[in-house]
């Protein structure tokens, strides 16, 4: 298969592979096909709850909200947003205080986002 690609497309491709993010060209490619994939069918999944939505509305399983309604509703998703938000802030503050950052490792060229410390786990 033959692919033709726009000078900026491809100067793109050749930064992903010099940065060491990627060791071939067809790497690029191929992630950037998989995301596409997964965009796709996240576009499709959200169609398909849209359709559901209008579904249950036509068959009268609406609720009908009223300002102040919308608003407790809009409050509760909002603060449970802001517990999920911190219980990870939680999560990777305990993560990062057990598992402190390493000098010596790498991770394609930047630093590893994952750095274990040497002697606990065998690493080296």
């Amino acid at each position: 298969m033959i692919v033709s690609l726009t000078p900026e497309l491809e100067r793109l491709v050749n930064e992903k592979v010099e940065s060491g993010l990627y060791q071939t060209a067809s790497e690029v490619v191929r992630g950037a096909l998989r995301l596409l994939k997964e965009r796709d069918h996240a576009r499709a999944q959200l169609r398909a709850d849209v359709q559901a939505g209008f579904d249950e509305l036509a068959r009268g399983e609406g609720r009908a909200y009223d300002k102040a309604s919308g608003r407790r509703l809009a409050e509760g998703i909002k603060s449970r947003g802001r517990a999920a938000r911190a219980m990870k802030t939680a999560f990777w503050s305990v993560f990062t205080t057990i598992l402190p950052p390493q000098r010596s490792t790498r991770f394609y060229g930047r630093p590893n986002p994952l750095r274990l410390p040497t002697g606990i786990w065998g690493g080296g």
